[in-house]
């Protein structure tokens, strides 16, 4: 999602809602392809591991949306001097399309790539908290985004040596 700064209160509002937005639109998404492509595969490996970014997915969501019942989106966020800076890139530019035909080696950067994009969006959330409290869930859901590509980055290095 490209956001570029745009200054003043109203705006921040827009910008928080939609970042919001974007990240729970994309865990779920993630959660249903990745469950998808655990079916699909015969890579019996790589179904357990989908399934566990499925379900990662799936408490991300949980805890973004746990957090969003607990606090108002007004207040979700207070971004410093006025200004919001989102990562470059387009949450559209995560793509999905995937079929049973789709390679191991194809999904796995596609799982890079998503979740890369949440692991950026995560952490401008967590630059722009209101509270150290909300600041280091986001955090720790970046964290949580990075250790997945890596491992999706370390699988896809794996399949493409041997």
């Amino acid at each position: 999602m490209s956001v570029s700064r745009y200054n003043g209160p109203i705006m921040n509002d827009i910008v928080r809602f939609v970042v919001v937005e974007a990240v729970k639109r994309i865990e779920s998404e993630s959660a249903v392809i990745y469950g998808a492509y655990a079916e699909a595969t015969d890579h019996y490996s790589a179904r357990n591991m989908l399934l566990s970014l499925r379900d990662a997915s799936r408490e991300r969501l949980e805890k973004v949306e746990r957090l969003g019942r607990r606090q108002q989106c007004e207040t979700l966020l207070a971004f410093p001097g006025g200004t919001v800076s989102a990562p470059s890139g387009s949450d559209s530019d995560v793509d999905h399309a995937f079929d049973a035909e789709t390679q191991y080696t194809d999904f796995l950067m596609l799982i890079c790539r998503r979740e890369g994009a949440l692991a950026e969006l995560y952490q401008a959330l967590s630059s722009g908290a209101s509270d150290a409290e909300t600041a280091e869930l986001f955090h720790a859901l970046a964290r949580d985004c990075e250790r997945r590509k890596t491992l999706a980055r370390s699988r896809y290095d794996l399949e493409t040596l041997a």
